[in-house]
This record gives structure tokens, sequence and C-alpha cells, in this order.
């Protein structure tokens, strides 16, 4: 599916910045359900929007805080889905 939509402008305090606004039916199609952590990757004249599983939640966690690292390998995380 293709769908072509028009960057807009949204204020940010004092501040015009772009903003580019998703919404309708057609992310559920695509697997993409309110509540769900999703990444967004950004390159040169590229952005792209993956649902994340479990265990890729439990990867960025444990990155961003060694602590809960210790226990996710304590209770045999890594494998859960």
């Amino acid at each position: 599916m293709i769908r072509e939509i028009k960057v807009c402008a949204k204020w940010q305090g004092n501040k015009q910045v772009p903003n580019i606004n998703l919404q309708g039916i057609y992310l559920s199609e695509f697997g993409f359900n309110p509540g769900e952590q999703v990444r967004v990757e950004f390159f040169r004249d590229e952005i792209r929007i993956k649902r994340m599983n479990a265990k890729m939640i439990l990867k960025v966690l444990s990155e961003q805080n060694p602590s809960l690292a210790k226990l996710i390998a304590e209770f045999d995380c890594v494998s859960c889905d």
C-alpha cells in the first residue's frame, strides 16, 4: 500500500516544526494497534516504522538500564515472547 500525505506544520513553543500525522483503519490492517510500541528509523529521505515485539522491547529496555538486564537474565526472559 502506498499513501501520499502532506508534511504539515505544528507549533512547538514559539517555533514551527514539521509534523506527519498517520491515522486510519489501514494501520490496524497492517498490524499497528493502539498501545503497541513502534520503532521509528530515520534515513535520508526515508522513515521506517516497525512494530516492536516483546523481545525487541526487552532488548531496548535492558540496553537503557543495566539493572533491568540482570533481572531479564535472572528470570530468563530473553527467550520470552
